[in-house]
């Protein structure tokens, strides 16, 4: 077997956790604009988890893993899915996409974060952490015109569940990658929809007046692309590289997401890119390619 084809699958599924998600902030905030947020992230990951296991369990006869196994599984998407999207689908109720996304940069500080506290941090040289800081910047400056739309009122419960969001992603992203799990990571993923998108339906059915709940066309496409390329692509691939790329370069896929935005909106919905937009995204190709090259080597 080719030795490289393992890593070549990593870096694939990353390019797709690096576009799809970048979709996603959208596609959520579309969701939420008229229908109950709890009942949206579990419908989304409870259909998304079905179809996985399905596919594991009836196509691939894969054998379902031991409770040891099934408790770190749901450990890790715990804070994943209950917490992270959980909180952030709650928070672009109140959020535009956008904002949220900027929020959402500051991930690779909070996972060099955990992994110093923890005494586990990966090995970083200079340039590693000039790209992280010229990838931040790059972030700034995206959103540079409309940074004043961080200190109004109206947004401080939604960015609120933005930070505490992203720190439970962090979270779960070092917890994922501490830990031994043999199962399958597609079917992992699948294990951790299913069963966590129960419990969210639970606890939506003490939140949601279902008589007033309606599905507009909106709402189902935006379920419906979330399901496909947000759980089943996206998700399913991140939980399969998480643990095979390093995490502090993965984390940068929170930076190239927010570029993605940016030109989808060019795209789609004829949005002007301005002097800010082209110094942003030049800071963010080469914050990704700072730390891609100095990760992993003996500081200097």
């Amino acid at each position: 077997m080719d030795n490289n084809q393992p890593k070549t699958k990593a870096y694939l599924a990353f390019a797709a956790v690096c576009f799809f998600w970048g979709t996603t902030y959208l596609a959520i905030r579309i969701g939420v604009k008229d229908f109950p947020p709890t009942l949206f992230v579990g419908i989304r990951q409870l259909v998304a988890g079905l179809l996985m296991c399905s596919y594991f369990i009836f196509i691939r006869k894969e054998a379902f893993p031991s409770w040891t196994e099934l408790k770190k599984i749901l450990i890790g998407g715990s804070f994943f899915i209950l917490g992270s999207n959980m909180l952030m689908t709650w928070a672009e109720v109140h959020l535009t996409s956008g904002i949220a996304a900027l929020i959402a940069t500051f991930l690779p500080f909070y996972i060099l974060a955990i992994n110093f506290i923890s005494g586990k941090q990966e090995p970083l040289t200079w340039s590693a952490y000039l790209g992280l800081a010229i990838g931040g910047l790059g972030m700034v400056f995206i959103f540079y015109d409309s940074l004043s739309d961080l200190f109004n009122a109206q947004y401080l419960g939604g960015m609120l569940m933005m930070f505490a969001s992203c720190i439970s992603w962090a979270f779960g992203s070092v917890y994922m990658k501490n830990t031994v799990i043999k199962t399958n990571s597609l079917f992992a993923s699948g294990l951790q929809m299913l069963f966590l998108g129960l419990v969210i339906m639970l606890l939506a059915t003490f939140t949601t007046n279902f008589s007033e709940v309606q599905f507009s066309d909106q709402t189902i496409f935006a379920l419906a692309y979330l399901v496909v390329f947000g759980s089943l692509i996206g998700y399913g691939s991140f939980i399969y590289a998480v643990s095979k790329v390093q995490s502090t370069l993965f984390s940068m896929y929170a930076y190239v997401n927010t570029v993605v935005a940016v030109i989808l909106g060019v795209i789609v919905l004829d949005e002007k890119i301005t002097f800010n937009t082209v110094v942003a995204i030049i800071c963010t190709i080469g914050g990704v390619y700072l730390v891609s090259r100095g990760y992993g080597k003996k500081p200097s």
